[in-house]
């Protein structure tokens, strides 16, 4: 391999980093796996994100670099940038560790780094992210530090954000392929819903690695299972917001209420 083709390699990786494909099942593992709430913040954070940046992109108006095939949406400041910014910025901020902050820093380099070498942005698209995405992030952690019911109560804010989603995404003019509006919509209300309910019954369960294990087993079954079923369904905004109300709802909810009571179940079995 020489070196033209391992930067090629290496753009790829990273844009391929700044994608839900990869996005999604890192969030997700570490909602079961990890820290709950550092997790749960982080998506919560991504979701509304893409819609700031859907609102941004049709206020300033800046066509994509030619070739892109989007002549339909704008490039300032870039989507997946912002994103990358808020994701892997929360979480480095929550955690409060040098090797995630540095890995963290070294992603979102090279995200932005391989979108300009790619062709997909301008320069300017990506600073204007950066910029943006910090000011984002430092808005709501400074919110969530004075708000300390606010911080424990993370699915209200979800709901909250969601509400104050409906207004920017009627004001921006619609697209038939422009769905993350609509996917942000339905996530953010079906996964604090989802949340909202595992927790009110499993409120005195401390979950232990089984425990995790199996909800996560059954979180990844729903998910194959729903997006086969949304296959057969023609895409508009309203079959994409049930899907992901549905999906995020199911994953943060219906996996550990399963796991509690098939746990709750077996305890009972031996004490009899």
């Amino acid at each position: 391999m020489n070196s033209s083709e391992l930067l090629e390699f290496l753009t790829t990786t990273f844009c391929f980093t700044s994608g839900m494909h990869f996005i999604m099942p890192i969030l997700v593992i570490g909602f079961f796996f990890l820290k709950r709430e550092i997790y749960g913040k982080a998506l919560i954070l991504l979701l509304f994100a893409m819609v700031f940046n859907a609102l941004l992109k049709s206020i300033f108006k800046v066509p994509l670099p030619p070739g892109v095939g989007k002549d339909w949406w704008y490039a300032f400041p870039s989507g997946h940038m912002l994103t990358a910014v808020v994701l892997w910025g929360s979480l480095a901020w929550d955690y409060k560790n040098k090797f995630i902050a540095t890995s963290s820093l070294v992603l979102i380099s090279g995200i932005g780094f391989s979108l300009v070498y790619k062709g997909y942005h301008y320069p300017i698209d990506i600073a204007g992210a950066i910029g943006f995405g910090v000011l984002y992030l430092l808005s709501f952690n400074v919110l969530l530090k004075k708000s300390k019911w606010l911080n424990s109560n993370l699915p209200y804010l979800s709901l909250g954000l969601a509400i104050i989603s409906l207004p920017i995404i009627f004001s921006i003019p619609q697209h038939p392929r422009l769905d993350q509006l609509w996917l942000s919509l339905g996530a953010l209300i079906g996964f604090p819903i989802g949340w909202m309910l595992s927790d009110y019954v499993t409120k005195n369960r401390k979950p232990s690695v089984y425990f995790n294990a199996l909800s996560f087993i059954i979180a990844a079954i729903g998910i194959v299972m729903l997006e086969i079923a949304s296959k057969s369904l023609t895409k508009s905004p309203t079959t994409i917001f049930i899907h992901y109300f549905l999906l995020t709802f199911w994953i943060s909810g219906i996996p550990s209420i399963i796991s509690h009571f098939t746990f709750s179940r077996k305890r009972s079995v031996k004490a009899a």
